[in-house]
């Protein structure tokens, strides 16, 4: 008589089991699309995003996904070209039905396939491109960017090249892209407010390009006392080796992607002594979710995490939180279309507030923007050596503050 109740309960608690996990495995995921150039000149950070968004999905998934639904990466190669970014935009808000996008790096390529964004009123989280364009003016309610813009960096860069340098006479060395002239304009205000400094000239070069030494040739005949490089890595490691062929002895700033160990492994002994802008470095104040990403990113993937990784595990998280602040708010439940999901997605990440994450606490300012801390570093040794932090409570411009 035992034996035969236990057989029964044993049956119903297969049966039980057999329900439960086929009504998981049909639950319907949600939808992540991503835009990032995992080919191209800026593959190498592109890819680190890559896997900086398959590690925090995995991690949501692993723990039970949003509400119990899994959350599933759709991720697109844009080559950092803008035309293949719209079309990457398009593929993932019109035929793959995304409830939210994240990406791209390249400012360029936002620019152009923001409109695809904006028009299907899908939210959109910027993790990496500066230009300001991008959420200013604010006209777009769906555009989002857990990374400072370009005016704001491009003024506080400047006035640490300022401080640090003494400089009187400076040449700017830039791409020629949205990015590149953002930070040109936004540099050269700031350090013409400043008596008896000037910006003697302003070097131009493609993407993609190798050759450097007509450009660096005559940067050295003008003897200027600092050159400002606004570059990602391919260009950037190729400048400063060429000019150390040409016997340049001129303090080098670059823009973010130089204080990538990426840079460094290609720039070798030239990298050394230049200055450059981070928006993450190891700190002691870090918070623990820092700390645990840059160890799980590297037993994962071998390869150490940057600034562009770690803002967009930041953004991953930013999306899940949404997703939350969604379904709390809609009677704990899903919405059955996709525009009403996508309007409400956007509600729920719009309302976010001190989220803390791992480049600081999420806080939206007017434009939709969350500042985060700066560093400025300099290579020395092959190694980094932070010069100057600045929190990200102290890189809100008056009049910026949260809504």
């Amino acid at each position: 008589m035992y034996r035969n109740k236990l057989l029964i309960f044993l049956l119903i608690l297969l049966i039980a089991c057999f329900f439960i996990i086929n009504v998981s495995a049909t639950e319907d995921p949600i939808k992540i699309g991503s835009i990032f150039p995992l080919t191209g000149t800026c593959a190498k950070p592109g890819t680190g995003c890559g896997y900086a968004l398959e590690l925090a999905f995995d991690e949501i998934n692993e723990n039970g996904g949003v509400f119990g639904r899994p959350l599933k990466l759709i991720i697109e190669d844009d080559e950092g070209q803008p035309t293949t970014s719209v079309n990457a935009a398009e593929k993932l808000c019109v035929q793959d039905q995304v409830v939210v996008v994240i990406g791209p790096f390249n400012s360029s390529c936002c620019l152009a396939h923001k409109q695809v964004t904006e028009r299907e009123k899908c939210p959109q989280v910027v993790p990496v491109a500066f230009a300001s364009a991008i959420t200013r003016p604010f006209n777009n309610p769906y555009m989002f960017r857990n990374i400072l813009n370009a005016k704001t960096i491009g003024t506080l860069f400047a006035e640490f090249i300022l401080r640090e340098s003494s400089a009187k006479k400076l040449v700017i060395l830039r791409e020629n892209t949205d990015y590149g002239l953002d930070f040109e304009k936004f540099i050269s205000e700031r350090v013409e407010e400043e008596t008896g400094v000037d910006i003697i000239s302003i070097e131009v070069y493609n993407p993609g390009d190798t050759d450097f030494y007509t450009q660096l040739t005559k940067i050295k005949n003008l003897k200027p006392d600092v050159v400002v490089m606004v570059a990602n890595i391919a260009e950037s490691s190729q400048i400063m080796k060429q000019s150390v062929d040409l016997g340049l002895d001129i303090p080098f700033y670059a823009t973010g992607s130089s204080a990538t160990q990426q840079f460094i492994d290609l720039a070798g002994d030239a990298g050394n002594g230049l200055y450059s802008l981070s928006f993450t470095e190891v700190h002691p104040e870090d918070p623990p979710i820092k700390t645990e990403f840059i160890k799980k990113y590297a037993e994962r993937f071998g390869v150490s995490s940057d600034m562009f990784s770690i803002a967009t595990y930041d953004a991953a998280y930013i999306v899940a939180e949404g997703l939350k602040n969604l379904y709390k708010n809609n009677n704990e439940e899903w919405p059955e279309n996709i525009a009403e999901f996508r309007a409400k997605l956007r509600d729920g990440i719009a309302e976010i507030d001190n989220l803390q994450l791992c480049q600081g606490k999420i806080v939206w300012n007017k434009y939709q923007e969350s500042a985060t801390d700066v560093y400025f570093i300099q290579w020395q040794d092959g190694k980094k050596v932070i010069i100057e932090r600045l929190k990200a409570e102290d890189c809100v411009v008056p009049g910026e503050e949260k809504l």
